[in-house]
């Protein structure tokens, strides 16, 4: 009998997702901490072993608890309840969520971007309403003010909400290739914007493709600012703000921090006005576009199943490469040499050991947004970290109260 390395493929993820829920972490009942990570660390382990390079090359190591359950969860294409379930995780400690990736082959709500409501369709006002956020409560309080704060969905101080969602566009083929983030700000803002203002500073976690195929992260920080064309935009409406005088800032081309603009690696982002879930009032939506570096390379198992008699994993949206974005033409160039390219990958970013003598780890997604009154000081708003699973859901987690420091880069 003929048995197809497809067939050998499912058969040892298979025994990889029961291996996984064997090697439980014991008691790990902290929320975001560190110390707790080694436990989860270790059944990342026992998953790379199983399973071997072919299908996990590089065997991620996480630097909290938090990481380790998404990291799980996405590999395995399990909710992270199950993920904590099986590890003696403690539940309740935690904020979800989850969102299917919509190729539009499926799905076709994000057709284009911004994303926005017109008067023939309320494209952005559906989208958020079928997609779950996490909540935080932003940070007011402090010198230096401290990370936002996780809560729970329906939480009546919550004032932003993060929703995440991964697409791809027709023209570009119907596997996801795009991740899109919406940063829900209901605060009331007086006076929004003055050209020239910076109204949001995000932090992505970025990769850049070598062209070995090797991967090499790099944080980055988004400011949003408003354009000088144009009017002034108000919250009560009007066309949304682009993404033309937005700048990024990171290591870029690995010879030294940079500041560029959005649009030199590929990033877009918009400023929307209008109602959402959580505010009937017109207000300020923040959107980002970044596009997916998922490859074989370094990625194989989001391309190792699909088959639908693998009710574990999925079938995973994944047939050809995401590459990311590549920079036009530069001396020297953008990412260091001509060729390579730059996006967000799956992973629970940042990847890393658990941190030693309760040193800080970073947020994979931070951002300050304009707090109450004029709207010209920026507050931190958002602290949370993602992954994206092998079958295309994007997956949203933070503690709700942390055991050991996290922070954010601004």
């Amino acid at each position: 009998m003929c048995v197809s390395f497809r067939s050998l493929t499912i058969a040892r993820i298979a025994v990889a997702v029961a291996a996984i829920w064997m090697y439980g972490v014991g008691s790990a009942s902290a929320g975001g901490g560190g110390e707790d990570a080694a436990g989860l660390n270790s059944a990342l382990q026992a998953l790379c072993t199983t399973l071997g390079p072919s299908l996990l090359p590089t065997c991620p190591q996480l630097p909290t608890i938090t990481q380790g359950v998404l990291e799980i969860a996405a590999l395995n294409n399990a909710p992270p309840e199950r993920v904590r379930a099986f590890n003696n995780i403690a539940q309740g400690l935690h904020v979800d969520a989850g969102n299917p990736g919509r190729p539009p082959a499926i799905d076709p709500q994000i057709s284009t971007f911004p994303v926005v409501d017109t008067k023939q369709s309320q494209t952005l006002s559906n989208l958020l309403l079928s997609s779950p956020p996490l909540a935080f409560i932003s940070s007011k309080k402090g010198s230096p003010r401290p990370p936002a704060t996780a809560t729970q969905l329906y939480d009546r101080d919550a004032d932003t909400f993060l929703y995440g969602v991964t697409s791809g566009f027709l023209s570009q083929g119907v596997q996801p290739d795009t991740l899109f983030l919406f940063y829900d700000n209901t605060a009331p803002i007086i006076n929004l914007f003055i050209p020239g203002q910076v109204i949001a500073k995000i932090s992505l976690q970025l990769v850049v493709l070598n062209n070995d195929n090797t991967e090499r992260l790099v944080p980055t920080a988004l400011k949003i600012i408003v354009p000088k064309a144009g009017k002034p935009a108000t919250p009560g409406g009007g066309a949304p703000l682009n993404c033309s005088a937005s700048t990024v800032t990171g290591n870029f081309s690995a010879n030294g921090t940079k500041t560029l603009s959005a649009a030199q690696i590929g990033i877009d982002c918009a400023v929307v006005f209008g109602m959402s879930p959580f505010s009937s009032r017109p207000h300020a939506i923040f959107e980002v576009e970044v596009p997916l570096v998922v490859t074989n390379a370094t990625d194989p198992l989001y391309f190792a199943v699909h088959n639908p008699n693998s009710p574990n994993l999925g079938i995973s949206p994944f047939i050809g490469d995401e590459t990311g974005f590549t920079p036009a033409s530069a001396n020297p160039p953008i990412l260091g040499a001509s060729g390579m390219s730059i996006g967000i990958a799956p992973f629970a970013a940042p990847m890393g050991p658990p941190p030693d003598n309760n040193a800080p780890t970073n947020y994979a997604l931070c951002a300050n947004l304009p707090g109450n009154g004029l709207g010209l000081t920026l507050v931190p708003s958002v602290a949370a970290f993602y992954a994206i699973a092998t079958d295309g859901d994007m997956r949203l987690e933070a503690p709700l109260d942390p055991t050991t420091p996290l922070v954010c880069p601004f």
